[in-house]
């Protein structure tokens, strides 16, 4: 008989040989869809990670991969795309933030440490980081000290020459700082702005947020780096409490023969916003185009009031001439919100997707006697007056000693929707697929912890997975392994 390997491929001759024969087809194709499957990696880092995160990098001159870290204090750990912890860092005492960013150009992804008196970069040469190297010496409004990192959101390529540049925050300023071919850094262009009050023993409040949205933060103002006036060129914006400044670049004439721009961040214009009070340090703004008429739209979104009185109030501002503007906002109020809302591709068009949990008899039923937590999706139209929400559907996971699940968001079967990911067991992780009818639909489970921090990755092959750290049993129970899990789409 002919084979391949160990397996028959010519008729059986005989009814026991077929069935037999049956049997180890079905056995082999389901062993290798077993083998198939992409394992849930773990390893333990010793510590109860802060934050986390991915970088890129090219390993023994390979295209580019994935490399993750996680950090507490100035203990920074740095592993493969296999979890295999490569290096541990001691960053330095006056380290406030980081990022990873590629300086030179090599297609690896340098860590920068950023301070009161300037950045400091160490450069990837043979798998590991190297000692730290001062790229920038000037005063900066950063904090002199803090007991745990941020990652800061504050480079760009705003000439788009293939180098990554700065735009830091200094007091009452912006100082921006220009790659010259990896080689070195010049300041560029100082751009003033008021800052409200002192930078005195006030909180650091940077954060891992998308490139498109801004927050309010009690020592700097948090950019976005955006093409306001679609010229093809980034320009930046920056809010200080309810002001935001826009500092638009210009390009070059067309009879110039100069490249691209002719001056950075030519153009200052300051917008003020009715924002409440209380709300101008914890709330969170966005810059999306909601109706698709080539302006960039702001949403605002705080969450107020406590247990049973919870909701979240946003205001949008339609972009009027490039710029959001500040007259006749467009506002909503949602009970039972407890997280800002995530802008979602849906029905073909950007839209509000607002987590929300159930504020009455029913949550506190569900809560102790099922250890079961509702949460409740809607669809939101932030342009709308009425007919809001426009799709809800309500997803459930077990809770338990007050540990919150993790989520995040993205397209994960590349369909062009907005898919959710949640944890709603214990040791399980749902992706539910986003669809014009907003019903619920499971399009993969994950085997991995579902209390912690989840960080959604795209691979070199455009399959996505997810890296979990800081995972829990209660909110008192926190965990020192870090997961790494594949997000097989059914």
């Amino acid at each position: 008989m002919q084979t391949q390997g160990d397996i028959p491929l010519s008729a059986p001759k005989s009814p026991r040989e077929f069935l037999c024969t049956k049997f180890l087809w079905a056995f082999l194709i389901s062993s290798s869809t077993i083998l198939a499957e992409a394992p849930v990696l773990s390893v333990d880092v010793g510590f109860v990670p802060e934050m986390g995160g991915s970088f890129k990098a090219r390993a023994e001159g390979t295209t580019q991969r994935n490399f993750f870290y996680v950090g507490r204090e100035k203990r920074l750990v740095i592993l493969d795309d296999t979890l295999k912890i490569l290096q541990t860092i001691h960053l330095l005492n006056e380290t406030a933030a980081i990022d990873f960013a590629d300086l030179n150009g090599d297609q690896n992804d340098d860590l920068i440490e950023m301070t009161q008196n300037g950045i400091f970069k160490r450069s990837l040469v043979a798998g590991k980081f190297g000692e730290a190297e001062r790229i920038i010496q000037d005063k900066l409004a950063l904090p002199l000290y803090v007991d745990n990192l941020e990652q800061s959101r504050l480079t760009l390529d705003y000439d788009r020459d293939g180098f990554t540049d700065f735009f830091l925050p200094a007091e009452g300023k912006f100082l921006v700082y220009h790659n010259d071919g990896g080689k070195k850094f010049t300041r560029e262009k100082i751009l003033p702005y008021q800052p409200r009050g002192s930078f005195t023993n006030r909180l650091w409040q940077n954060s891992d947020l998308p490139s498109n949205s801004i927050r309010s933060s009690v020592i700097i103002p948090q950019p976005a780096f955006l093409d306001f006036n679609n010229d093809g060129i980034l320009d930046a914006a920056a809010r200080v409490d309810e002001r935001i400044y826009y500092f638009l670049s210009q390009p070059a004439p067309q009879n110039s023969g100069k490249p691209v721009i002719i001056q950075p961040f030519a153009e200052t214009i300051l917008k003020i916003y009715p924002m409440p009070q209380e709300d101008i340090y914890v709330a969170y703004s966005e810059f999306v185009d909601f109706d698709g008429d080539g302006n960039l739209d702001l949403v605002y979104s705080a969450v107020k009031g406590l247990g049973l009185n919870i909701r979240v109030d946003m205001k949008v501002f339609k972009g009027v001439k490039s710029i959001p503007d500040p007259a006749k906002p467009i506002e909503h109020s949602v009970k039972g919100g407890v997280f800002s809302p995530l802008v979602a591709s849906m029905k073909k068009r950007r839209l509000l997707l607002l987590p929300t949990v159930d504020t009455g008899l029913g949550f506190f039923i569900n809560y102790i006697i099922r250890s079961k937590v509702s949460l409740t999706l809607q669809l939101i139209d932030p342009i709308a007056t009425k007919d809001n929400p426009l799709e809800k559907t309500t997803l459930t996971f077990d809770s338990k000693e007050s540990a919150v699940p993790g989520f995040t968001y993205g397209d994960f079967n590349n369909d062009g929707q907005t898919d959710f990911v949640l944890g709603t067991e214990f040791n399980g992780i749902t992706v539910f697929g986003g669809n014009d009818d907003f019903s619920k639909k499971e399009i993969a489970k994950i085997n991995a912890p579902a209390y912690g921090i989840f960080k959604a990755v795209t691979n070199a092959d455009k399959s996505h997975a997810l890296f979990i750290f800081m995972t829990q049993k209660s909110k008192a129970d926190k965990k020192t392994a870090v997961y790494l899990a594949p997000i097989e789409i059914r």
